[in-house]
Formats: structure tokens, C-alpha cells, sequence
């Protein structure tokens, strides 16, 4: 056994240390609370406010469900505010599922892309292992409504998959290592048939969004 190895005797000396009071009562607290509730401080509620003073006058609620859509709810709202004024109306969103649509084909294009790209690197690369479809920054959001518009919720409402994204999430990003392996290996031996090939790729992924 090496200097390196865990040994019984730290193990020995970890366990030692959790007998006494105080720890047994951290570790009941938080296998029965989880760690979040058991961390909570009560003491600072009283110091966070919860009352502001500054309102922007934007009537209705959007609400990006059980979705990774906040940095584009964040853009939508903050010109949903500016849109309201502008068309003067009480009630307007802009529609999200829209913008999500083709952020995931862009993500989806660059994965693909990459996977060219960078054919003969491993496949422990960051950039053939970094296959995104949830989350992002408003740049993210910009560079989608500069490219694609935007649309009123309206024409594109919010469907169960935009809503609950999970499983969306699961198949596009399958779907995009499937097609990615083989691009890696298309494009060892051929570009530009990789390049047609990715084409043929972005349209089954655009069937799967669509």
C-alpha cells in the first residue's frame, strides 16, 4: 500500500472524528432536511429584504417552468416591457418556445461542427464532450432574435417539452453524440462529405424540435 492509498487507519481517524454530539446532530439534521435546509442560517432572515420599492409596470407573469430557459425569459421580459409600451397594450409575451427552437438548432450546428472540426483530437476533448442544448447567457438569446426575429406567444405557445425539458433535453443530446461519432470518423477520411452529411443531420435534429 502507497503514501497515496486511503488506509484503515484514516479511515479509522474519520470515523473517530464524527463521534460526538454536536456532529451526530448536524448528520441527523441533514439526512433528514438535505443539506440546503440544514444550512440554512434563520438568524439573517431579518436581513434580507423582501419588500422593494422599484416596480416596472409589466403586467402578467411568464414562467419558464421546469426548463433551463432563465437567460432567455430574462431577455424576452426586459423587451416584453419595452414592446408594451410601444404597442401600448395591458398583456404581451413574446414567445419563448420560438427562441428556444433555434437556440438548440444553432447548438446543435456548432456540436456538429465541432465534431469536424476537430475530428483527430480524442474523444475526451472538451469540445466533442461539451454537447449542450440547456442553459446559456443573453448572448445567447441576442444572438438568436438578431438571426431568427421574434414571434408573439401567440403564434409558437409553450408545449409540454418546452415546459418540461428533461426529456427533450435526454434525446437531442443522444441523438447529437450519435451523429457527431460519425461525423468524427466521415471526416478523417472526407470533409466534404462530412460537411454534406451534417446537413442531412441539422434537418433530422430540426424534425425532432419541429
Amino acid at each position: 500500500m502507497s503514501k497515496a492509498d486511503i488506509t484503515p487507519e484514516m479511515i479509522a481517524k474519520f470515523h473517530k472524528n464524527l463521534d460526538n454530539d454536536k456532529t451526530r446532530l448536524a448528520m441527523n439534521n441533514v439526512a433528514n432536511n438535505g443539506y440546503y435546509s440544514a444550512a440554512k442560517v434563520h438568524q439573517t432572515n431579518n436581513q434580507v429584504p423582501t419588500v422593494f420599492d422599484i416596480e416596472i409596470d409589466t403586467k402578467g407573469i411568464t414562467d419558464q417552468k421546469s426548463s433551463g430557459r432563465c437567460w432567455l425569459f430574462a431577455v424576452l421580459n426586459d423587451l416584453r416591457h419595452e414592446a408594451q409600451q410601444k404597442l401600448k397594450v395591458d398583456d404581451f409575451e413574446f414567445s419563448a418556445t420560438y427562441c428556444y427552437f433555434w437556440d438548440l438548432l444553432e447548438k446543435a450546428n456548432i456540436y456538429l461542427e465541432n465534431s469536424i472540426r476537430y475530428a483527430n483530437r480524442p474523444y475526451t476533448d472538451r469540445l466533442f464532450q461539451t454537447n449542450r442544448t440547456e442553459g446559456g447567457w443573453p448572448i445567447y438569446a441576442t444572438n438568436v432574435i438578431n438571426k431568427y426575429g421574434l414571434v408573439p406567444r401567440d403564434a409558437m405557445p409553450e408545449t409540454v417539452n418546452s415546459e418540461n425539458s428533461r426529456s427533450m433535453d435526454m434525446i437531442l443530446k443522444r441523438v447529437q453524440r450519435k451523429y457527431g461519432l460519425e461525423l468524427r470518423k466521415l471526416a478523417q477520411k472526407d470533409i466534404g462529405k462530412a460537411q454534406k452529411r451534417k446537413i442531412t443531420m441539422l434537418g433530422g435534429i430540426y424534425r425532432i424540435l419541429s
